[in-house]
Formats: C-alpha cells, structure tokens, sequence
C-alpha cells in the first residue's frame, strides 16, 4: 500500500490545486459575468425579457460566447489533469501481495525465467477475487511457501479483471468468436480459458522458460499448506 501511495500522491496533488485554482477563477469569471448579464437584462424593456424575438436571442448569445472560452479552457485543463494522473496510477493497478514480486506479463516472465533458470509460477488473479486473498493470506504468507516462490521461482500474475488497462493495438488478441481483445484482463482471461480450459482464479500454473507444464496437474483454490509446498516442490524438481 505504501509503494502505491508514493507513485500516486504527488500527481494527485498537483492536479487538486491546479483543478481548485482554475474552479476559483472560473467561480470568480462566472460571478461577473452573471452581474453583467443581469445588468444588461435589467435595462431590456420588460417585453423583451423572454427573449422571444430574434434579436434578443442573438444579443444573448453573443454574452454567453463572449465568456464560453473561459469554460473550453477550464474542460481543457481538466482533461489534461484526468489524462496525467491516469498515466501515473496506471502502473499501480497491478500489484503483488505483501514480501512478493513479479512479473504481469507472461512472455517478458518466461523470458527472464529462461536467464536465470527457474520455472515461472503463473497466477490468474483477480483484484475482487475473494479466495485469492484467502490463499495469499493463508498459504503464500506461510515461511516456507514464501521463500520457496520468492527465491527458486520467477513470480507472474495474471489479473483476467483489470478492464482499466488497455494494451497497444500489435497486442491485441482476436478470440474464437472473432472478438478483439484489447484490455489487459480481457487477454489474461482469455489464455486462462483457451489454454488451461479454466475460468476461475485462483488458478496456479508451473511451467518453464519455454512454457512446458512442469506439473502433472495445476493448482486451484485449496488452503491445504503442506499441499501447496508438495505442488511448488513438484515443480521444482522436474524443472532440473
């Protein structure tokens, strides 16, 4: 929590004062404008306040163009503070669970794995995926589950629900319904369902550099400690 907070704070706060300071001068440029207007109004024969003629009509808006830059500049402003803390919190809507890190993409994973060579333990993952931190809370927070995945595996995580995420256009993938799939979450379920034939997280899967299964059988929800070592050891052994 602490590291996603210091990657977000900053931005954020740039963008409260520059938002309050272009929503003072606004709130100041509107009050005028509105004093002006009723002054102007005020001086109009009382027949043609409706602004039922032609003439009227345009006379207004002519005061209310003469003051829209003030808005379109203020919108402006707000987009580019919406786009600049998006990009600076993009990077922090993918996180690891306390002590752990990873990798949240699946090819640069196997890639690094193959340097160092470990095997790479694959999480399917959700950020509103319930028994996902049951298991991170009861097993991986275990001493030895811990030391195990830290140090003799390469860690990559895969949220199928980040929707926020989208990806560049030569990473899109197209599904068997000739859907294009251009978020994050959108691809990882999508590899979940088509290559394990699986849509439920957690969903645990060893393979090596090259993406050989290295277990007989993948890892689904079960709090069983000493179960999950034996998975993480099986693993292990037929990486060598």
């Amino acid at each position: 929590l602490r590291r996603q907070r210091i990657g977000v704070d900053a931005p954020v706060r740039r963008a409260a004062s520059i938002v309050h300071r272009e929503q003072q001068q606004a709130i100041l440029r509107t009050e005028r404008f509105g004093e002006h207007l009723r002054q102007r109004v005020h001086h109009l024969p009382q027949r043609t306040v409706s602004m039922r003629t032609p003439q009227h009509r345009d006379a207004f808006l002519v005061l209310l163009l003469q003051r829209s830059d003030h808005c379109v500049k203020l919108l402006r402003v707000v987009r580019i503070v919406i786009i600049h803390f998006c990009a600076a919190t993009d990077a922090d809507k993918l996180h690891s669970p306390a002590g752990y890190h990873g990798f949240y993409d699946l090819e640069e994973a196997k890639a690094y794995a193959k340097k160092v060579g470990k095997p790479v333990f694959i999480d399917f993952t959700g950020h509103t995926c319930a028994n996902c931190r049951e298991m991170e809370h009861y097993v991986w927070a275990d001493k030895e589950v811990k030391e195990i995945l830290t140090q003799k595996y390469v860690l990559c995580e895969l949220f199928v629900d980040e929707r926020t995420i989208e990806l560049p256009e030569d990473e899109w993938v197209t599904d068997d319904r000739g859907k294009v799939l251009k978020t994050l979450g959108q691809r990882n379920l999508y590899y979940e369902k088509s290559i394990y034939n699986m849509n439920a997280q957690p969903y645990y899967v060893i393979i090596d550099g090259d993406g050989k299964a290295l277990t007989k059988e993948n890892y689904k929800y079960d709090r069983d400690v000493q179960k999950f070592i034996n998975y993480l050891n099986e693993g292990l052994s037929n990486m060598k």
